[in-house]
């Protein structure tokens, strides 16, 4: 296992070496062949259910309540995602900048 930051970039590099496919990020081509079947992402999946509830007898303050919160919460489980990276605190750039000024 790692111990820095450093020991992680080697150990991707090398990853990358040995197995080139591991870390291949898909295409635009490839991403919409894939999609065909479905939702390409939670926004449009979202939007796809926002249309199936528009069918149905409700205000519009209620479909833009029920978009919000499920937008929102998609949004908070990426900020909780970010949230915890641990990085090092010998390591030279671990925030402590922006970990002084969300604490003033």
């Amino acid at each position: 296992m790692p111990e820095n930051l450093h020991e992680c970039q080697t150990l991707c590099h090398d990853l990358e070496q040995h197995d080139p496919e591991a870390v291949h990020l898909p295409t635009l081509k490839e991403l919409e062949s894939e999609g065909d079947t479905g939702p390409k992402n939670l926004i449009n999946k979202e939007f796809k259910r926002l249309k199936e509830i528009k069918g149905h007898k409700k205000s519009e303050k209620d479909l833009e309540f029920k978009e919000q919160e499920e937008l929102g919460t998609a949004v908070k489980r990426r900020v909780i995602v970010v949230h915890h990276a641990n990085i090092l605190k010998s390591y030279p750039d671990n925030g402590s900048d922006i970990q002084k000024m969300l604490e003033s």
